[in-house]
């Protein structure tokens, strides 16, 4: 009985102590939750707003890219329409207010603030913008936008700004409590013109010879006016620095003095130049896309009316054989150019490929050599195939890049069909 009573004293003890230490533990436990409380929101409070803040700076940049974007597209094509200044403008104004009013930034719109045409120099590859000295010290030019239209009236770039602030201002979700209703957030982008390398891609083959091109109309002289007006857009719309030329071929590629040549390294009937300072040369070349036997027309119309031999059916033969001269285009780029550019190629024929043996080899050999231009040296090109009842799919294999297929049914659809590419030359966001 003793022993009973003792322990039952002992156990009572052990439960009564620990009872008054947890209640002591417990008053402390509330305390520090009771501090710790407006932390912890604070916390919440920052996270959840810094992300809502980022998700609507970056929503708000990607709009601001795509009406920069959108802008430069509106404008050039208003200005390529024959649209006088002003209506580009608000062609421009218009594409961007589109393209905001279609993408919220943060669950609210944001407005476009602002809209600035200049001109935007890509400058020198490796120019340090600080200094404006390249990689050994010498002086260069770095990149830049200057506001404003050039002495000729022309604007290669559009710079935008878009903004939700003040009353438009960003909604934030917690940070109220402590005071801060909104955040104020906004974009610029400017879009540019990017300095341009296209060398045009000519099938001289018997068949375009077809029709009396001195008494009538053939495909070879619609395929010179075709031509020409790629040349003209590129001269009334242009950017500093682009570079235009044309290569040439029947069985053989077309050396630059008009003979044939299996030669990817020898120069192309027009070697790639600038347009500002080579146009003369330019145009007695294009003028030479002529009858390879019966010669050129007296009036060549847009550019000159001085007539100028091309190449020779005894020199190129007629038949087809594009790869050569899809290679001597490649070498002509990578020559005058840098990865600065944009690069492009349009590959203009009216048959099955044909030689040097067999059709299955011409094709191979086609798409091998886009493939180089592609693989190897970002060129993107673009294909036209003229006629009806011919291999669609030989030329719609060769598109690459940006570029893409058209057919046209008769030669006199082939300006327009060039004239499709010239204005889909693509744009740069450049800042």
């Amino acid at each position: 009985m003793v022993l009973l009573g003792a322990a039952a004293l002992y156990i009572g003890c052990i439960k009564r102590a620990p009872e008054d230490g947890m209640s002591q533990r417990r008053g402390n436990y509330s305390m520090l939750m009771g501090t710790s409380i407006f932390a912890v929101l604070g916390f919440s409070a920052l996270a959840v707003d810094i992300s809502l803040i980022t998700m609507a700076e970056q929503q708000a940049q990607a709009t601001a890219d795509a009406a920069s974007h959108a802008a430069l597209i509106g404008f050039r094509k208003t200005l390529s329409d024959g649209g006088t200044t002003n209506a580009a403008e608000t062609k421009a104004q218009d594409a961007a207010d589109f393209i905001i009013t279609r993408n919220p930034v943060a669950m609210g719109i944001a407005t476009r603030n602002s809209m600035v045409f200049g001109i935007y120099e890509f400058g020198d590859p490796g120019c340090d913008p600080v200094t404006n000295t390249d990689g050994d010290g010498n002086a260069c030019t770095s990149p830049g936008f200057t506001p404003g239209y050039s002495a000729e009236g022309n604007a290669n770039a559009i710079e935008v700004e878009v903004a939700r602030e003040a009353g438009n201002a960003v909604d934030l979700l917690l940070a109220p409590m402590f005071g801060v209703d909104t955040h104020n957030v906004d974009a610029r982008s400017i879009t540019a013109q990017q300095q341009r390398s296209i060398m045009l891609i000519q099938d001289f083959s018997g068949s375009m010879q077809d029709g009396g091109c001195t008494t009538g109309s053939c495909a070879i002289d619609d395929a010179r006016r075709a031509n020409f007006d790629f040349l003209q857009y590129m001269v009334q719309f242009p950017q500093d620095g682009d570079l235009i030329g044309l290569a040439g071929y029947a069985s053989v590629g077309v050396h630059e003095d008009g003979t044939g040549t299996n030669n990817p390294t020898d120069p192309t009937w027009a070697r790639m130049v600038p347009i500002a300072s080579d146009l003369p040369y330019l145009t007695t070349k294009f003028s030479g896309i002529c009858h390879t036997e019966q010669g050129c027309p007296d009036d060549l119309g847009t550019f000159t009316t001085t007539a100028t031999e091309g190449p020779k059916k005894e020199d190129i033969d007629v038949f087809t054989n594009p790869s050569i001269a899809i290679r001597q285009a490649i070498n002509q780029i990578d020559l005058a150019t840098d990865p600065s550019f944009f690069r492009g190629m349009l590959v203009f024929s009216d048959g099955v490929f044909n030689r040097p043996n067999n059709t299955a080899e011409a094709n191979t050999q086609a798409l091998n050599a886009v493939d180089t231009a592609w693989d190897t040296y970002d060129i993107h090109v673009w294909t036209i195939l003229l006629g009806t009842n011919v291999n669609e799919a030989q030329m719609q294999s060769l598109v690459r890049g940006v570029g893409f297929y058209q057919n046209g049914q008769v030669s006199t659809d082939l300006p327009d069909l060039y004239r499709n590419v010239a204005e889909s030359l693509p744009t740069a966001i450049v800042d």
